[in-house]
Parts: C-alpha cells; sequence; structure tokens
C-alpha cells in the first residue's frame, strides 16, 4: 500500500510531511486439527518512509499460537508468540522516534486430570521471555505455575477454585524480581452463541530484594462475547488485578482482547495495578461491516518515582465490499486521551481510508490523515 502524511512526528515543533510505503497482515485465523490447533491474529505493518529524517518502522502487533493436544481434552503443550511496540513516552503519540519493539515468547503445559463423573484437577506451568529495545530495558522472564479444582455443573458450563503464582526476574542493571500469587473462582460457560469467563479473588505482589509487600488485594477479570442474530458481535472485557508489562501485552491471543496496535503500556519493570475496560462491536449486513471499540485502561504502580497512568480511546471503521472485487477496506478513525501523574497529558488521533482489488493477490492503496 501507499500512504501520506502532513505530520508524521506527531508533532508541533518538529513538522515532516512525508509519503510512505505499506507492507503488512492482517489476519484472524484458526486452524484445527485432530491434535493441532494454531491461532494468528495480526495487524501489522511495516512502514517505509520517503524521508530519511523518519525511522522506517514496523506498527501493529502479530499473536500467534500453536497447541499440541498430547492427550485430546487432556494434556497440551502450547507455544506462543507476541510482537508488537510501546511507547518510549506513554504520553506522547505512536510516532516512529517513540516506537520500541517489544516481543514475548512463552512456552508451557495445561493438563486436565480426570478425578470422577464431573470433577477433574487442573494443572498448569508455562514459561516466558519478554525482550525489547535497549530503551525499554524491559528483558525478563516470567516462570508461572497453578493448580485448580474444577467441577463441571452442567456440559457448558463450570465451576473451578484456582491458585497460581508468577516469579519475574529482569535483566536490568539494577536487578529487579517479584512474585505475584493469584487465588480466585472461575467460573465458565460456552455456547454456541458465545461464551464467558469471569475469575473473582484476590493477588498480591512481593519483593525479597526491594522489601516490599503490597498486602492482599481484590482481582477481577472478565471476558464475554455474544453472537446476535448471525451478523453481529458484541464482546466485553473488564479487569482489576496486578500484572506488569510482559503479562498485559499477551491478553489478546490468551483470550482477553487486544490492547490495541501500539500498545497502551507504561515500559517500565516495576509491577503495577491494572484496571483495564474494553467494549467491541461488530456488525454485517450484506456487504457492509461496522466496527466500534471503546477502552480505558489504569495502571496503579506500588513505587512512588513512577507516576500513575491513565488511558481512554475509541475506534471506529466501516467496510464495503463492490462489484468486480472492488472494496472499500477500510474507513475509520480512532482518538485517545492518556494522562501521567497530573501533569503530563496526550492525545493522538488519525483517520484512515483504504481501497482494495482483489486480483488473486492483495493489492491495497492507503490515504491517510494523522
Amino acid at each position: 500500500g501507499f500512504g501520506h502524511s502532513d505530520n508524521v512526528l506527531r508533532s508541533f515543533e518538529n513538522v515532516i510531511d512525508a509519503d510512505f510505503y505499506v507492507f503488512g497482515i492482517d489476519a484472524d485465523l484458526l486452524l484445527v486439527r485432530p491434535n493441532f490447533e494454531f491461532l494468528l491474529l495480526s495487524d501489522l505493518d511495516y512502514l517505509l518512509y520517503d524521508d530519511d529524517a523518519v525511522r522506517d518502522r514496523p506498527d501493529g502487533q502479530l499473536d500467534a499460537r500453536l497447541t499440541w493436544n498430547i492427550v485430546d481434552d487432556r494434556v497440551a503443550w502450547y507455544v506462543q508468540d507476541t510482537y508488537l511496540q510501546v511507547r518510549d513516552d506513554p504520553t506522547a503519540g505512536a510516532a516512529p522516534d517513540n516506537l520500541r519493539e517489544m516481543n514475548v515468547l512463552m512456552t508451557g503445559v495445561d493438563a486436565l486430570l480426570p478425578l470422577g463423573e464431573r470433577n477433574s484437577l487442573n494443572v498448569f506451568a508455562s514459561y516466558s521471555g519478554r525482550n525489547g529495545e535497549t530503551e525499554l530495558a524491559i528483558d525478563s522472564t516470567d516462570v508461572s505455575a497453578g493448580v485448580g479444582l474444577i467441577r463441571q455443573i452442567s456440559s457448558t458450563r463450570s465451576l473451578g477454585f484456582m491458585l497460581s503464582g508468577s516469579l519475574i526476574e529482569y535483566d536490568d542493571l539494577v536487578p529487579v524480581d517479584y512474585e505475584i500469587l493469584r487465588g480466585f473462582v472461575r467460573y465458565e460457560s460456552r455456547l454456541a452463541s458465545g461464551q464467558v469467563q469471569v475469575d473473582v479473588g484476590a493477588n498480591k505482589v512481593s519483593s525479597d530484594v526491594s522489601n516490599f509487600d503490597s498486602g492482599t488485594l481484590p482481582m477481577l477479570d472478565l471476558s464475554w462475547r455474544r453472537e446476535i442474530a448471525a451478523r453481529s458481535n458484541v464482546s466485553v472485557v473488564l479487569s482489576h488485578q496486578i500484572s506488569d508489562i510482559g503479562l498485559s501485552a499477551t491478553t489478546r491471543a490468551d483470550g482477553g482482547g487486544g490492547l490495541g496496535g501500539t500498545a497502551r503500556l507504561n515500559p517500565v519493570s516495576n509491577p503495577f495495578e491494572e484496571s483495564r475496560a474494553e467494549v467491541s462491536w461488530t456488525t454485517r449486513h450484506d456487504l457492509t461491516t461496522w466496527s466500534l471499540s471503546l477502552g480505558g485502561l489504569n495502571q496503579e504502580f506500588n513505587d512512588p518515582d513512577v507516576e500513575d497512568f491513565d488511558i481512554v480511546y475509541v475506534s471506529a471503521s466501516i467496510g464495503r465490499e463492490f462489484s468486480r472485487g472492488w472494496r472499500i477496506e477500510r474507513f475509520g478513525f480512532s482518538g485517545e486521551r492518556n494522562e501521567q501523574g497530573s501533569a503530563d497529558q496526550g492525545r493522538d488521533s488519525n483517520a484512515r481510508f483504504s481501497v482494495g482489488k482483489d486480483l488473486g493477490r492483495r493489492m491495497e492503496l492507503v490515504l491517510s490523515y494523522l
């Protein structure tokens, strides 16, 4: 594709007008085989600018997850990778000089062992490595494990009592490590028209290095999705829990909703208490697709040297197919307002229009105002 921006750097002082070429992967793919499942979610582009003063960069997020069902419905092993960008300054716009690349590679095992007709024991463990550009100083590892007792209430509903813990270690010049412990009740319901999963309980974070303990704090994690009349779907994500940048970055491939391309995260190694809400709606009518998303994020840090972070965002788009392979690929708007501490505030918005024609291979023209 091809695009143009009259202010690539999202700056009042250093305004650069530039054209750019776009190469990307848009995917929402799920492949299911007898013993394997493969999930690919991507809205990842690579932008090449015609101005040497602007750094060529990736834009968006890619999630891939491969699951091997070693014992059908009993033991599964998975590998998951999340690639995205985070903002060096979270209150500034998603400009090329403010974006840093980040990758989270995770592998783990999940076992469900039967204990009679309705009860089962869930045992799970994972290891992940999180890496980012040098400026971020977020290279780290996460070793997590947990156990749960689950009762099948009906063929579509279950109730579980879960315990889990994560040991997170950062490879910074000043070593940082901490433990996150969770205990919660999980309710899950899966129907043909949608699904819901709710975790309610408590969590805490502590660190032997900094001699810190948050105490027990409430925890909520809700994910709800429903198909409406075969034309529309609505999804809701609500959460309030202790997290860190690596855990927050991987929510989309885990079914918890996305954080939106150039991820709305504060790139620090400190744990935080995160509150997140997002409502998304998509409807299809004949050859037209409409979508709308509203969301907000709040991160409260235990370290007094790190300021709390808030953001509110909205995005809307419409797509339309025409005859002979022509289509309006996307006409959309997105905007956000963020705040860090009491002084720094930022706003960022963009509109995008694209037209495509199916020639056996995809060709797309992109015109954008940023």
